[in-house]
Parts: C-alpha cells; structure tokens; sequence
C-alpha cells in the first residue's frame, strides 16, 4: 500500500514546474511514507515475544 501511494505520488507531480512548493509538498508525501514505514516496524518489534527481544538486547551487551 505504501509503495502504490508512493507510485501515484510520483505520477502526481510528473510535469509539474520544480519549485519550492512542489518540493516541499513531495518532501512532506516520502516523510509521510517513513512515517508509515517507522510505524510498521515499531508494531512487528512490539508483536515479538520478550523473551526474544531480551535475548537480542543481551547478546549485544558488552561482556565483562
């Protein structure tokens, strides 16, 4: 879905004159994008049990 909007946002702004406000508004459509992207990613991390999560924060401890 992200990456259709995206697609269809590129469509949109083919042709137009490349100014400050149509850069500004393409800028503000991709943050958009991370955003969603960030989002996702926070949401998976979230979904995985503790235990793994823990086990991925200890291996990367320093040791001792």
């Amino acid at each position: 879905m992200i990456a259709a909007d995206m697609e269809n946002d590129a469509k949109e702004f083919d042709g137009k004159p490349f100014d400050g406000k149509t850069v500004a508004a393409y800028f503000g459509n991709q943050g958009a994008a991370i955003a969603s992207l960030a989002e996702i990613v926070e949401e998976l991390l979230e979904a995985l049990p503790t235990t793994e999560v823990s086990k991925g924060v200890e291996a990367n401890q320093p040791k001792p």
